[in-house]
């Protein structure tokens, strides 16, 4: 049986994690990588609530130790077999390092991530688009989420201009939008897409 290797890419609060959860219900021989940017936060700062809470220096060291969790998660799942459908993609962890660190600083964090995809490529990379608003009682349990239409869009343009840069340098990584309204739906629709590849 053909292993894949899937991960979603969007703007948070876009049902990434609920998108997961349906498709696994399908595809049950997939295993999931959830985001590790919570139970490292919580390592790194337990007393931070949310990204906010973060001085420049700890961002960074934030967002470099997510970025090693991911490719580690993703770097062991395939080496051991199994398809997997992660959360975020790398180029996620791309798209919010660039918003706050300068120039210099994310060709290097871009180099790093371009490295790991030279051995470690997608097969799919799914886009979830924003379509809806998180509700406020799913900020309340996700306070690590972007809080505000403008954010979420800002994130939302970062990662198709890094899937455009990606394609150019990994053009065998295939990258699908996923649409359709509820998660079992839009779990369908990415299952459908994938069966025709």
């Amino acid at each position: 049986m053909q292993k894949y290797k899937i991960a979603l890419t969007g703007a948070g609060g876009v049902g990434k994690g609920t998108l997961v959860e349906a498709f696994r219900k399908l595809h049950p021989e997939f295993i999931s990588i959830s985001s590790p940017m919570h139970p490292v936060a919580s390592i790194i700062s337990p007393q931070a609530k949310n990204y906010e809470d973060y001085d420049i220096d700890a961002k960074n060291v934030l967002q470099y130790s997510c970025l090693c969790a991911e490719m580690n998660a993703e770097r062991v799942a395939a080496e051991n077999g199994f398809s997997f459908i992660a959360e975020r993609s790398v180029i996620d962890f791309l798209s919010y390092y660039k918003q706050v660190f300068s120039k210099e600083r994310t060709k290097e964090y871009r180099a790093n991530i371009y490295r790991f995809l030279e051995t470690n490529p997608y097969d799919f990379l799914a886009y979830v688009p924003i379509t809806f608003s998180p509700t406020s009682e799913d900020l309340k349990e996700n306070a690590w989420k972007e809080r505000d239409a403008d954010s979420r869009l800002k994130t939302d343009a970062c990662i198709r201009e890094e899937l455009l840069s990606m394609q150019s340098r990994f053009p065998s990584v295939r990258v699908v939008t996923v649409i359709g309204g509820t998660p079992e739906a839009r779990a369908a629709n990415l299952a459908d897409m994938l069966g025709r590849f």
